[in-house]
This record gives C-alpha cells, structure tokens and sequence, in this order.
C-alpha cells in the first residue's frame, strides 16, 4: 500500500509538470483550450460557471449532475450539446434530449436552437415512447383520451357508475369510504412527536361521510359506522348533565346520542394503559379520569372506547355490542344510500382522482408488474388489497374500451416501447441521452431508458436534476 501510495505520488508530480509543458510544446492544446474558453463564454448571456463546464466536459459512461434551483440546469444541458458537436464527439443526430414535460421540451428545442443553430431530437418520455413504437411499425393508435382532461375524467366516472350497478362492487366501495378511505397509521408506533401527527392528520384530512372533521382515525370510523347504521349523533356537543353537579370546566365529549342521551369517548390509551410518545401520559390520564368521574357525577351514560380496540380492528364489534347494551336501534342503510351521500361529497372525485394516477402508474410499469404480483406485495393489508379490487374492477373495463379500438394510452407509450427496444424491435442510434429534471423519474420511464442502454452499450447518458425538488410522487416519480 505505501510503494502505491508512493508511485502515486510520483505521477502527480509528473502530470503537474509535464501537462503544462505538453500544451506549451503543441500549440494545438493551447489553441483548444481558447476555443471553448470563448465558446463557455459566449453560449450564454452569463459566462457558465466552473461547475457548470465540469459537468459538461465531464464525458462518463453514466454522468449524474446534481443541480440546485437557479443554478443553470438549462444553459449546462445547452452547454453539453454544443460541446459534443463542436468537439467532434458527435453528431447532432446521435443526441436524444428528454425533458419531463412538453413545454419544457419546446423551450430546450428553441434555446438548443437559438444558440447553436442545429436541430436535436428532444421530446418527453411519451412522445419518444410514441416515436419509438411508429418507427417500430407496432399497430396503434392514440386514444382520444389521453390529451384531454376533462374528458377522459368523464369516461372514468362513467365506467365507475356503471360498475357500481354491481352488488359486489357496491359492498367494496361502500366498505372502502367506511373503513378504509385513509391509510392507517399506529398512532402509538408511527409519530415520535405531535408535529409529526398533526402533519398527518392535516395531509390526510380525516373528514366523515357525515362531513365532519374529526381528530382522529379512530373517531373517523366510529362516525363512519354511526353513520351507516343510521343512529343519529352529534360530534362534539357541548356536555350536559343530568344531575345538579357544577360544572367547573367547558367539555365536549366526542359523540352524543341524542336519542337515547348516550356520550362516546375514545381514548388514545392502550391495554397498559399507555398513550402515545408524543402525549404527556401524566396529563393525559388525569382528563381521562376526569371525564369518566365527570360522567358518574352528572349521571349520563357513557361507552368508553381505546385505541388498542381500533390497532386489533375490534372496534366496531365493540362498539357493537355497547350500543346493544343501550338498547341503541340499528337500521342499516341501504349501499344506494350510502353511494349517494359519497357523490354528494368530494370523495367521489378524490377516489377517481387516485384511481386515475394508479393507472398511469400501472400501465407504464406494465412490464414488470401484474395484478397478481400486486395481490402478493399486498398480502396482509386489507386497505390495499380492497383498493387493488375495485381498481381491477375497473381496469377491467377501461382496457377493453381501448383494445376494442386498438388504442394506446399515455402509459401504453412507455411499456410498448420499453418493451420494443427490450427485444430488439426497435434500435437505438443515439450515442449521448440528456435527461433533464432527473429526480422526476418513474419505474416505467426508468426501465426504458434502460432499455435502451442495454441495447447500446455505447450510449452514454448524462442526467441533470435536483433532489430538492423531487415532488412529483403522485406522478409516480421515485427518487
């Protein structure tokens, strides 16, 4: 280790000296040197920074250019462009430019353009995917659907509504904005402090079918099933008592029963007794205690509920057998009753909202991933696998409506041709693939670009992003 630590240092000495003298002895090195010094220069209104013409020079099999917001991501992909052509290292038609969207395609096009006056193949991921399968003579055509919003909103809600003609997909989707309309989360074990909860609750927004805002997602399923057997409450009334006891503190129990005069609390406690990290458990306890011997004094009935009860999902049975207990009537209603007032609400949208982005997803990722693979992944999670369900349900039916007419969709533009460049149908010519705003990169658009260099070993890909603004994990992209 020390001879090579030595022999290392003997060649840095070496190049320190020799380099200098080498470009004094060969004008040509000195000459090239003054040539792209001008060109760096003069490429943009601003001279580009020392960064900014490390990464463009840098010439790696696999070159990955972090890049913050303001820096000059555009100008150095400018940059690289016009320094491959101008050094000879390739032509303007060996270079494949992918921006992650069409306008700023348009603008990489035009500047491209502008400053150095060739045309470059740049496009996004869909209209490359869509090059790629016409060049491969691969029989489709693009769906109406695809670059129209509205409509294509449209033709999803239509195909839920005439799903929901079905009596098992009614129970499914009933259940689902019942029990499982938000992904749930162990208070005790997923929130170390109470910002992280409140952030939780703020994102997920815990609103019931009866249009509450609640605190909790333990008090979001007990309205919910409130709700859905028709027992009339209250959430949050103001406590009344039913002796003469004075009251010395303003209190609002979590659900009233007006008509059998019945209080509801839940308590975020455990079976030891525990509350969550984030809680001072002292204080806790002693507005439990309170609110317990508050109830004995003012002679009003209470069911108590726990957090344990929500986390071993026996809530409800337990909630159940309470009310039984109150003589509390049950009419359950009806899943059209309980559809309408889903429609009547945003909740409707959200689901096709989500639905909606699940699809993009599973259609780019088509290649790797199946129903059944997703059934298994899902294995154990009742959430998950209900949502799976009903999204099969109406793939299902969104599929056939474009084999039908041998459409394709924007997903559809990735997989086919991932695929295509996968078995050799389609050959790539280019040498250099500049992808700009890299951390928005999905699965699908991932395995095309691999695709692709796999089937080209001498391509080389040069990426520019920023990780501090990878937002876009709705749009599938994974950091």
């Amino acid at each position: 280790c020390m001879f090579d630590q030595r022999i290392n240092d003997y060649k840095n000495v070496f190049n320190s000296v020799f380099n200098p003298l080498h470009s004094l002895f060969f004008p040509y090195q000195w000459f090239k040197r003054i040539v792209y010094f001008n060109f760096f220069n003069k490429i943009e209104s601003n001279p580009l920074t020392k960064k900014q013409r490390q990464s463009i020079i840098l010439n790696e099999k696999r070159n990955l250019i972090i890049a913050g917001a303001g820096t000059g991501k555009t100008s150095t992909i400018i940059g690289k462009v016009g320094y491959l052509i101008k050094s000879g290292k390739c032509k303007n038609d060996d270079i494949l430019i992918l921006a992650y969207n069409r306008s700023a395609a348009t603008e990489l096009q035009e500047r491209i353009n502008e400053k150095i006056g060739v045309n470059i193949e740049v496009g996004t991921f869909h209209s490359i995917g869509k090059k790629i399968i016409k060049d491969s003579n691969f029989p489709s055509k693009p769906s109406a659907l695809i670059d129209q919003n509205k409509k294509l909103d449209n033709f999803l809600s239509s195909i839920l509504e005439e799903a929901l003609h079905d009596k098992e997909t009614q129970d499914l989707y009933s259940l689902y904005f019942l029990e499982h309309e938000i992904p749930y989360k162990d208070e005790h074990k997923n929130f170390k402090t109470f910002q992280e909860y409140s952030n939780w609750v703020r994102t997920n927004y815990l609103l019931t079918l009866n249009q509450e805002k609640v605190k909790s997602y333990g008090e979001l399923i007990i309205a919910n099933y409130l709700f859905s057997n028709s027992i009339s409450y209250l959430y949050e009334k103001e406590y009344v008592p039913n002796s003469s006891v004075k009251m010395n503190n303003f209190y609002k129990p979590d659900f009233y029963l007006p008509e059998v005069d019945l209080y509801i609390e839940y308590f975020g406690i455990d079976e030891k007794g525990k509350t969550a990290p984030y809680i001072d458990a002292e204080k806790y306890k002693e507005q439990m205690n309170w609110k317990l011997n508050t109830h004995k004094q003012g002679n009003t009935k209470l069911i108590s509920l726990y957090y344990y009860q929500n986390r071993d999902r026996t809530l409800l049975d337990e909630l159940k057998n309470q009310l039984n207990n109150h003589n509390v009537v049950f009419k359950k209603k009806t899943n059209e009753e309980i559809l309408a007032q889903i429609s009547a609400t945003e909740k409707h949208q959200i689901f096709l909202d989500l639905f909606k982005r699940f699809l993009s997803q599973f259609k780019e990722n088509q290649n790797e991933i199946t129903l059944d693979l997703l059934y298994k992944k899902a294995l154990g999670n009742e959430r998950t696998i209900l949502f799976i369900r009903l999204f099969e349900i109406l793939y299902e039916k969104y599929r056939n409506h474009l084999n039908k007419r041998k459409e394709i969709d924007f997903g559809d533009m990735i997989s086919i041709a991932s695929r295509l460049s996968k078995n050799m149908i389609f050959f790539s010519r280019w040498k250099y693939i500049l992808i700009d705003e890299f951390q928005d990169i999905s699965d699908g658009r991932y395995q095309l670009i691999k695709s692709l260099l796999n089937q080209n070993m001498k391509t080389k890909l040069f990426c520019v992003g920023d990780d501090w603004q990878a937002i876009n994990m709705f749009a599938g992209s994974d950091l």
